[in-house]
This record gives structure tokens, sequence and C-alpha cells, in this order.
């Protein structure tokens, strides 16, 4: 009869253990469609945990497709593969977290990473943070 409570409790305990690390809940859809601007909630970023709202990401296709011949023109002395996609959390100026969004050199990615996360943390305001080749007409909104 022990061992069948043991063998029962570590079956149950390793199901537990999955289910809670299998990630069912939903993921917020900023992390598959970040947008810049986008508003976000204390409890979301809660759920992810405050290192998933700044990444740095080689810059994708459709980044790039953004930044063709606006911030980025064929004769731009650097390559694709220098620069990285930022992905960062800012209060707005209602102190409210928000996404940004930015191109920088890889050389200093990180460092710009964590001056936003530093300036996130000490609850300093910036209005909005996106890439110059975010349209106007979508920037005055």
């Amino acid at each position: 009869m022990k061992r069948f409570l043991i063998g029962f409790a570590f079956c149950f305990l390793q199901l537990a253990a999955f289910s809670f690390c299998s990630g069912d809940e939903p993921v917020p859809a900023h992390f598959t469609e970040w947008k810049a601007e986008t508003i976000v909630d204390k409890p979301e970023i809660d759920q992810t945990g405050l290192d998933a709202w700044f990444k740095s990401e080689e810059i994708s296709d459709d980044v790039f497709d953004r930044m063709w011949l606006k911030s980025w023109k064929e004769d731009c002395p650097l390559d694709r593969s220098d620069l990285r996609y930022l992905k960062v959390r800012h209060r707005n100026a209602d102190g409210l977290p928000q996404c940004g969004e930015m191109v920088v050199n890889a050389a200093i990615a990180d460092k710009v990473l964590g001056m936003f996360r530093r300036l996130y943390e000490a609850n300093y305001r910036i209005e909005r943070i996106h890439r110059p080749a975010t349209p106007k007409w979508r920037r005055m909104t």
C-alpha cells in the first residue's frame, strides 16, 4: 500500500508539473504581433515576466520590407546582418506600459536593451518609440 501511495504521488506530481509547464495559458498577442504603441496590462507583464518584453532579434523579412527604401537604403554602409530589431517596454506619456520598437547596430543592441529596461523600471516616461519607417498617419494617432 505504501509503494502504491508513493507511486501515485510521484505520478500526480509529474502530471501537475507537466500541466503547469505546458504553456496552456494563452500567450499575449503582443508576442506574436508586436506593434509599437500597444498598451499592455500589468497582469500580462506579470504572467510572462519582464525579461520577455525586452528582446533583440535579427531583422526579419517583414521588418526589412517595412524598412526598405525608408530607413534603410541600398547604399547603406551596414549590412542587414549588422542590425538588430529591438522590442522594448516603456511607459508612455500617461505612465502606462507600452510596446516600443527600434532598429540599432548589433554591436550595441544589448546595451540599448539594458538602458531601456532601466528607464522602464525607473518609471521614466517616453511618449512613443517606433521605427522611422512607421507610416506618418499611424504616428499622428
